[in-house]
């Protein structure tokens, strides 16, 4: 056993299936700790004393976990590392700047989101994180349609709000609607929360936590998700 879920036994493919939506990073994409990196360039150009590879990923957890302005994550960590100049634009700009050579996009990502269009179902991302990187990175993977993203929206997955919220911007069902991404603690429980079809991006073939309910659906790759996506909207 490698400690995944099994497979659930929801029929999607008898579903009312209207929208699929996906989860960005480690789903369709991933950025090589990108974020993480830059704002270790930028510590080290303006503090005496940079800080340790704990404090970056600390202060990059208020901004993605417990809802802190961006602006003031960055104000209050270079504030606590001895720097107190605005750095905003600075960080915003360089991430930009970097992100096309620091862009993998996940193998299949736009021949699935290609097919799944062809289907005639609404295809979207919803995403944690700031809006410029993370329309900047569908872009780079091809990805043209609906990107909506915690910051602009004000919530943040796994809050059901979030995905309300985006459901409500598509015009679509929840109950009628998959939701595809990489983290049990963050989609899954997001997503089920919410009402919609969970889908649990194993890409990495990461054991599952075990308090996690589990998805109702396991992909090893976007092409499975072709499999037991519906042929077409009804």
């Amino acid at each position: 056993m490698d400690g995944s879920p099994a497979r659930q036994t929801v029929d999607v493919m008898g579903a009312n299936i209207e929208a699929v939506l996906f989860d960005f990073d480690h789903t369709l994409g991933v950025d090589h700790r990108l974020e993480e990196r830059v704002l270790r360039i930028i510590a080290d150009r303006y503090c005496l004393t940079p800080p340790s590879d704990d404090d970056v990923a600390a202060a990059l957890r208020r901004f993605r976990s417990e809802q802190v302005a961006l602006a003031d994550m960055l104000r209050d960590a270079f504030a606590s590392w001895g720097y107190h100049g605005d750095v905003v634009d600075e960080y915003k700009t360089e991430c930009l700047d970097r992100l096309p050579a620091s862009l993998t996009p996940m193998p299949g990502a736009s021949e699935t989101i290609r097919d799944l269009r062809s289907r005639k179902l609404t295809v979207a991302i919803l995403s944690n994180g700031w809006t410029e990187l993370q329309r900047a990175k569908a872009a780079l993977v091809g990805f043209d349609g609906p990107v909506i993203v915690s910051e602009e929206i004000g919530a943040w997955k796994p809050d059901r709000r979030a995905f309300a919220i985006a459901a409500l911007q598509l015009d679509v069902d929840l109950r009628r609607s998959m939701y595809v991404g990489d983290s049990p603690s963050t989609d899954v429980v997001g997503s089920q929360a919410a009402g919609m079809i969970s889908v649990w991006a194993d890409f990495e073939s990461l054991p599952y936590p075990a308090d996690i309910a589990a998805p109702d659906y396991t992909i090893r790759s976007l092409a499975e998700l072709l499999e037991i996506a519906p042929t077409e909207a009804k």
